[in-house]
């Protein structure tokens, strides 16, 4: 990082005198760094798909829920046609779609798709941490390459 006071510069490139400070981050130099310090992960875990305005609120609520219990979440800013959000799904490599819809919230179970096998499960909020979790047990217990 770095900066400092820029009271002139306004003055010297033809605008009136005023104060002015700025500073400068060497942000290539932060993302250069993430790899060796364990920071980059391997993808996304969970694409949360919200159908509906009140599923899209309670998506991040429940979205900061799992981030503290260590998973990556995505959560959409606005409603997406559904085709829409599992292509995004797809391009980001996310691992889960978790499906929040009227029905869910009423029933605090959730739709669960395993974007890799295809299958898709009923999950409450616990269910989804573990099931997440078993995958990556699963994963990590593969010898390299497979």
């Amino acid at each position: 990082l770095g900066g400092g006071r820029y009271d002139g510069l306004v003055a010297d490139l033809g605008g009136p005198a005023i104060p002015g400070f700025g500073f400068a981050a060497g942000v290539e130099r932060l993302i250069l760094a993430l790899p060796e310090q364990g920071a980059v992960s391997d993808g996304v875990d969970i694409l949360v798909v919200p159908m509906g305005s009140a599923a899209l609120r309670s998506a991040f609520t429940l979205a900061g829920r799992l981030r503290r219990a260590g998973l990556s979440v995505i959560a959409p800013l606005a409603e997406r046609p559904l085709g829409a959000q599992m292509r995004r799904a797809e391009r980001m490599g996310a691992r889960f779609a978790l499906f929040i819809g009227e029905q869910e919230l009423a029933e605090s179970q959730f739709g669960l798709k395993d974007l890799t096998s295809g299958q898709q499960s009923r999950v409450d909020e616990a269910g989804i941490i573990a099931r997440v979790r078993i995958c990556d047990d699963d994963r990590n217990d593969r010898p390299s390459g497979t």
